[in-house]
C-alpha cells in the first residue's frame, strides 16, 4: 500500500494506460512503501525469444521520482563455478552498458546474477512517457541479450578446455 506518494493515483492511471498501450501484463504490488510498485512480464523476441516472457519488478520511486527496473534469477551460479570470472564478465558487459548494471546478488546459500537500471522521470514524474518506459524496458533486454552472448561464449571457452 502506498504510504504517502503525491498524486498516486494519477501516476498510476498513467503507469497502466501505458503498460495497456504497450501490451505489457502487469500487476501491481503491495508494498508498504511510497513507491508505484508492479509486477511485470516483457515479452521478448529475436535472441531472447525462447525465453517468451521475463518477469520484473518495476517501481515508481516518489523520493526522487525515478523509474526502476529490478530483475532477478538471470543466471544461478553453481557452487564450484569461479567467482571472480563472473564478476570479470559482469564488469565487461557493463561497461558497455548505457543504463543499468548486472551484478551478483549474494543470498545465504543462492548466488544469481541481478539487473537493476534507474532512470530519472522528471519533478513529479513530468517526463514520464510511453517512449521513456519502452526505453528502459528495451535498454534492458538488449543489455539481457548480450550477457547471455557472454555467458554462452564463457561456458564454451569452459567445455573446450
Amino acid at each position: 500500500m502506498v504510504i504517502n506518494m503525491k498524486n498516486y493515483n494519477d501516476l498510476k492511471t498513467k503507469v497502466e494506460n501505458i503498460f495497456n498501450d504497450l501490451h505489457i501484463t502487469y500487476e501491481i504490488l503491495d508494498f508498504q512503501d511510497d513507491d508505484l510498485n508492479y509486477d511485470i512480464q516483457i515479452s521478448t523476441a529475436g535472441k531472447l525469444k525462447l525465453l517468451k516472457q521475463i518477469n520484473c519488478i518495476l517501481y515508481f520511486s516518489s523520493k526522487d521520482y525515478s523509474m526502476n527496473i529490478i530483475v532477478g534469477n538471470i543466471y544461478r551460479i553453481k557452487k564450484d563455478e569461479n567467482l571472480l570470472s563472473i564478476y570479470e564478465l559482469l564488469n565487461e558487459v557493463n561497461q558497455m552498458q548505457t543504463a543499468g548494471n548486472f551484478t551478483i546478488y549474494n543470498a545465504t546459500n543462492d548466488k544469481q546474477i541481478f539487473y537493476r537500471s534507474s532512470i530519472p522521470c522528471g519533478e513529479d514524474f513530468s517526463k514520464l512517457n510511453k517512449s521513456l518506459i519502452h526505453f528502459h524496458l528495451r535498454n534492458f533486454t538488449s543489455s539481457l541479450g548480450i550477457l547471455l552472448e557472454y555467458l554462452k561464449r564463457r561456458e564454451n571457452q569452459i567445455n573446450e578446455n
